[in-house]
């Protein structure tokens, strides 16, 4: 799951999460200062949209001719453009906005795969429905249950440098810059 990241009038970072259906600039800009739980459907401003085929989606940023947005200090160029981890969105008259994709580690029931999965840090295969997460950086399973909590034995994920505490927060925030 893709967030934004948008900065309150007090100065402080909050991390908005993206519905797959998009979300307009404004809206998120609106809601991070308390002024509107949701706000009509008109389509005037910039927004995020998600698409592509289900394997491969991506976030788009959309805006019309009239709006003055940068990407990274850039002019956004055709109205149009794919984000990345990080991308840094400015509209005219608006506080910046950071595109980001980090998920949150999370115990979910493994999914059914075609292939079995094995667990790296206790190399056991996990079975489809158990207590399990996926590591938001390397995208690797690990079990999680009382019986078997490789995902939280160590403090970084088996395969990278990934902190395995499910309450360890977001690994980046406009807050560094």
């Amino acid at each position: 799951m893709a967030n934004l990241w948008v900065e309150t009038l007090a100065g402080e970072w909050t991390v908005q999460p993206l519905r797959p259906q998009g979300v307009s600039i404004e809206n998120a800009i609106a809601r991070s200062v308390g002024a509107v739980e949701e706000a009509t459907n008109t389509r005037s401003g910039p927004e995020l949209i998600q698409a592509g085929p289900e394997r491969a989606r991506s976030w788009h940023l959309i805006a019309p001719p009239h709006a003055a947005v940068w990407i990274n200090g850039m002019p956004l160029q055709a109205g149009i453009r794919v984000l990345s981890d990080r991308d840094e969105i400015h509209v005219t008259g608006a506080r910046s906005l950071f595109f980001t994709t980090e998920e949150l580690a999370r115990v979910v029931a493994m999914p059914k795969t075609e292939r079995p999965m094995s667990c790296p840090r206790c190399r056991q295969e996990i079975a489809a429905e158990s207590a399990a997460v996926i590591c938001p950086q390397c995208g690797i399973w690990h079990h999680q249950s009382e019986q078997l909590p490789c995902w939280e034995y160590a403090e970084t994920c088996a395969l990278c440098p990934q902190p395995t505490a499910l309450d360890a927060g977001f690994q980046w925030t406009p807050v560094e810059l």
